[in-house]
This record gives structure tokens, sequence and C-alpha cells, in this order.
């Protein structure tokens, strides 16, 4: 069995014999609070978006950072000859979201 998910414990026990492997995380990966799921939401390639005012659908196209801040490239939905949409990924208690947009489907949680 390798390490992975595992930190090496340097300190010894009191008969001067070393502790064990301590388990970083949960295997997993479900974390839960009161019984609720917590999953953040993950701006990801592929996922549709809804503008706000209009109710338009947009595909991500891109999702990359400059600096410290993530952009995504936005293409309207079946509109392959209108120009691309640059937005500025907003971080959100829920996760990450894109201001003036909304998730087309509210599943999209990752």
């Amino acid at each position: 069995m390798g390490c992975e998910g595992f930190l090496r414990v340097q300190e010894k026990e009191e008969d001067g014999a070393p502790q064990g492997l301590e388990q970083l995380t949960v295997a997993g990966g479900v974390h839960r609070v009161n019984g609720e799921n917590m999953s953040a939401r993950k701006i990801q390639i592929g996922q549709l978006w809804k503008k706000k005012d209009n109710g338009d659908t947009f595909l991500v196209t891109r999702v990359y950072t400059e600096a410290l801040s993530t952009f995504v490239v936005l293409r309207k939905s079946g509109s392959e000859g209108e120009s691309l949409v640059r937005v500025k990924a907003e971080r959100t208690p829920e996760g990450q979201g894109l201001p003036g947009f909304v998730p087309a489907v509210e599943d999209d949680s990752v």
C-alpha cells in the first residue's frame, strides 16, 4: 500500500517507536454538514449557463486563469457565427459563479 492521502508523522511514541501514518482526508470525498452534502460548484467546459436578463443559453468553451482571476469564454448556444463572450468568474459561498448568468441546469455541481 502506498502513502497517497496519508501524512508521515515524525513524532515518536513514549517508548521511542515512531508513530504510524495518519490519514489526511476521509475516503470517498463527500463531506456532510448537518446531514447535507457540501459540494462546490465548479465551472467546466461544456456547461450551459443562462443570461439573467434575456434567458439566452450560453455554452462554456474555455476556462482559464490570469493572475489570480478565473475567466470563462462563452458562446451563445446555436450561434456559432456570433462573437464569444469573456466573463470573469466570481467566488460565491456556493462555489464559482458568473455575474449576470445562472446555471441552465441546477444539478451542474461537481
